[in-house]
């Protein structure tokens, strides 16, 4: 702004030669324009402001502050929402699941499932062989959550739930948890 009335105030001293005015009255003026502040004027939001374009500064920080307590809200909001986030529990009849590979074969699709045994070896990424009590052998797929942090090896006795997944003929078994026995 103040580069703007220099420049103002350079072209009117080159004006007065050519209009016979004085030099120095010229400069006075323009000096007196520099070290005087705006007048404050009475802005739409109910404030006193030094000029429009104050004015303008002042009102986009208001939108940036607006921004970010509703930024502030929204990062609450989903904090509060990964508390909730997991199973949410229900009711699991045991009589109706499958409690062997035979069954779970031959079963419908979501069909639930309770068996014991172990896991033989891994046939793909979350792939592996399981063999039942009985001794029957399938392959099951395993979530990573169903882990839950545990090792397991094939001498290991555990006991595996989730559902069956019937498409087109083919059943899988998808395993949601592993629990060592």
């Amino acid at each position: 702004m103040k580069k703007l009335i220099a420049l103002t105030s350079i072209l009117a001293l080159s004006g007065a030669a050519f209009a016979n005015t004085s030099a120095v009255e010229t400069a006075n003026q323009a000096a007196s324009v520099i070290a005087s502040p705006a007048a404050p004027s009475f802005g739409p939001k109910g404030g006193f402001e030094r000029g429009e374009r104050d004015g303008r500064k002042h009102e986009g920080k208001e939108k940036r502050f607006d921004r970010e307590s509703r930024d502030h809200k929204d990062r609450k909001d989903r904090k509060d929402r990964k508390e909730t986030k997991g199973p949410q529990g229900g009711f699991f009849d045991e009589s109706l699941a499958a409690k062997n590979l035979a069954d779970a074969k031959n079963a419908k699709d979501n069909t639930p499932f309770i068996i014991e045994g172990h896991i033989i070896k891994q046939v793909g990424k979350n792939d592996f062989i399981f063999k039942d009590l009985q001794g029957n052998e399938h392959e099951v797929e395993v979530s990573k959550r169903a882990w839950q942090g545990k090792t397991i090896t094939p001498a290991d006795k555990i006991k595996i739930e989730g559902k069956i997944d019937s498409d087109w003929g083919k059943t899988e078994i998808e395993v949601k948890r592993i629990t060592t026995l």
